[in-house]
């Protein structure tokens, strides 16, 4: 049996999306695709992202694309998502050293 769950979210400058197939419920394929919703790349300095309180955490020194993919494949034994609430928290630093945070709750769409 296969599952799929799409959660979207988005927040003044971040959208989120968790695409993924759960089968069985032991198997998992998908990804979670943080995207950022402006055109100043550059203005990033320095990004946090963590999604549920830290089941999944990247640090990078600069946003180098609008997209950023966190795939998830995952077997027997492994923790597989279910349809509830994701909650992703973005930290960011923009070019003047100013430090900002904006939360996100993906839903079910």
């Amino acid at each position: 049996m296969q599952t799929r769950i799409n959660l979207m979210g988005e927040s003044e400058h971040w959208r989120g999306e968790l695409d993924t197939t759960v089968t069985n419920e032991r198997a998992e394929n998908g990804a979670y695709t943080i995207f950022y919703k402006k055109d100043n790349l550059e203005d990033i300095k320095e990004y946090k992202i963590n999604i549920n309180e830290g089941m999944i955490i990247r640090k990078e020194s600069d946003l180098t694309s609008k997209s950023i993919d966190f795939p998830i494949k995952r077997t027997k034994g492994s923790q597989v998502s279910r349809n509830e609430d994701q909650t992703i928290v973005i930290e960011w630093t923009d070019m003047n050293g100013n430090n900002f945070e904006e939360k996100l709750i993906l839903r079910e769409k």
